[in-house]
């Protein structure tokens, strides 16, 4: 499914490498050293990478320095190179075809990894539910209706959903297949009639469930494509797998390479939508605004990253609405910090101790939306250099919240607003400014984002985006401020601009003031009053109190 996180029984990449991140590629060939296998990851995991993957039995690479189509090129010439059709994309497939002609791309029958893989956990099978209309403000036929209506306007016969998130969004479900994202594991048709085939374990979709559609088990997939006789069909190739491509293509089904219908209309949210996301931001803000009060008081009993980040789930749990993280919390202290994704285990966790920071980077699954944030606080006294790199982190931060543009621009266009104040000292830093968020979906929606590459989308009213730069010194400790951002439209007709969903102090013992311009300060000032206006009566009188000084003007 292309999916960003997966259930324990299709973790083929950890189970092969050790690697526990979200994104990484490994070739394996049958050479002898020195080039017999290669890992590849973006620049988010690099360092985690080198933790986590033995360097004697791979070569570790930063994909943005070398893909694995280029390295094998270089090391393969000549080979026959077996791939997974039904875990690689037609759009990624065709292209190796391209890029990569002195090498013969084999489709295999069977993966390796799951004839090796001998304790594979067993597939679970949890129920789904329905997402309330309530939250979700629209009923899923009056969603049908839309994709119906975009099948019409390109006169074809149905389309091919395969990622689950528009499956879930359209059909107003929800699932636990996956932790973290609340989503059915699934693939659907749906016709130009309106009709919906809905390809699932028959078990996890209870009878309330199949109103208006028909189900079927996954494997049903296979044979309706090898017998598609209704027409031309839509389907986004980079969504797609390459086998579910070549059987229609087999069956001389014309196709139509198109975004999936489901993607932005699921990205645009609705008024309903948008007042449960605001409320959920106040809460989960009220719950961050705890856990640092907390930790600003453990002086005497420093914590460790593991047990830190519990205590924040702990009171994010406070809310009835909560279900359970939207990604794993991002917990690290020092050195730890400057490792992006990293991942906090109780057995090696670092214990918190004076002169250095603690990056907390997380969010929660809650009814009424997804939360993400990122806090950097300083423990005991911060360095110069420290303070410096902070203040310019919040100065490209505050660049992007502030952002006045017109309708039509696309997210790599403000890229550069964020990153300016580090660029100006020679600092960059290796990850994208922004990802869109989903409405009890997945953290990191689509199309919508912030970064150097485009991807020739606009930011329209409505998407729901991350503000997000940092700076990390490998080895020392990493900075990131975080807030979830809304599109609206501005003051000046025919402009967009942000409105802040995240509400929650930042730590102003790491700012700078002579660095920041008059009108930086008054950003400042005027986000920490609204914070302490939304926040100081959901919280009891000591962290008021802890409140009100934090949110003092600078």
């Amino acid at each position: 499914f292309f999916s960003e996180y997966v259930p324990d029984h299709e973790k083929r990449l950890e189970w092969l490498t050790g690697f526990t991140g979200s994104a990484g590629t490994v070739v394996v060939l049958d050479h002898e050293q020195p080039h017999r296998s290669a890992f590849f990851t973006d620049g988010r995991y690099v360092l985690q990478a080198a933790q986590e993957v033995d360097g004697s039995l791979y070569e570790i690479y930063n994909s943005s320095d070398i893909s694995p189509t280029e390295w094998l090129k270089k090391n393969a010439a000549g080979d026959s190179i077996g791939f997974d059709p039904w875990l690689n994309s037609a759009t990624q497939v065709e292209r190796w075809h391209k890029t990569a002609r002195n090498l013969l791309w084999v489709p295999l029958a069977n993966n390796p990894i799951d004839e090796l893989w001998v304790e594979r956990p067993a597939a679970a099978t949890p129920e789904a539910f329905a997402y309330p209309l309530e939250y979700a403000g629209q009923s899923r036929q009056e969603k049908i209706i839309t994709i119906v209506q975009q099948l019409e306007e390109h006169d074809v016969s149905a389309v091919l959903l395969t990622q689950p998130q528009s499956i879930n969004w359209l059909l107003n479900i929800r699932g636990h297949d996956i932790e973290n994202t609340p989503i059915l594991l699934c693939r659907a048709i749906v016709t130009v009639k309106g009709q919906v085939y809905l390809y699932a374990n028959e078990e996890q979709v209870p009878e309330a469930l199949r109103t208006g559609i028909r189900l079927y088990p996954p494997s049903a997939l296979v044979t309706h494509c090898k017998r598609w006789k209704q027409g031309a069909m839509m389907l986004q190739c980079s969504a797609t797998p390459i086998k579910l491509k070549k059987l229609l293509k087999n069956a001389n089904v014309e196709l139509i390479n198109k975004p999936d219908p489901c993607t932005l209309p699921k990205a645009l949210k609705n008024e309903t939508e948008l007042k449960h996301i605001r409320a959920t931001h106040l809460t989960d803000g009220a719950a961050l605004t705890k856990f640092l009060h907390w930790l600003d008081g453990q002086a005497d009993t420093p914590p460790t990253e593991a047990s830190a980040q519990d205590k924040l789930e702990d009171f994010r749990k406070e809310s009835p609405d909560y279900r359970e993280p939207s990604f794993p919390t991002i917990s690290g202290f020092g050195e730890n910090g400057a490792i992006v994704h990293y991942r906090a285990q109780p057995e090696s966790c670092l214990t918190f101790h004076n002169n250095s920071l603690y990056l907390v980077d997380s969010g929660g699954q809650y009814l009424g939306g997804t939360t993400d944030v990122t806090r950097t606080i300083t423990i005991g006294t911060p360095s110069k250099e420290m303070c410096e790199n902070y203040t310019r982190v919040l100065q490209g931060h505050i660049a992007i919240s502030t952002a006045i543009f017109p309708t039509g621009t696309n997210g790599n266009q403000l890229d550069s607003l964020a990153r300016t104040p580090l660029w100006e000292v020679g600092q960059d830093y290796d990850h994208g400014t922004s990802h869109g968020v989903g409405c009890y979906m997945s953290v990191h929606e689509g199309p919508q984002s912030i970064s150097k590459r485009s991807n020739g989308v606009s930011l329209q009213e409505g998407m729901i985006l991350s503000n997000e730069p940092g700076y990390y010194k490998t080895g020392e400790y990493g900075i990131r401020i975080e807030n979830l951002v809304e599109v609206i439209a501005a003051k000046q007709d025919g402009f967009l601009t942000f409105r802040n969903l995240t509400c929650a102090p930042l730590d102003k013992r790491l700012v700078i003031k002579g660095m920041l311009t008059p009108a930086q300060i008054e950003w400042w000032n005027s986000y920490h009053q609204w914070a302490w206006e939304c926040l100081n009566d959901r919280l009891e009188d000591d962290a008021q109190c802890w409140l009100k000084e934090s949110c003092a003007p600078l």
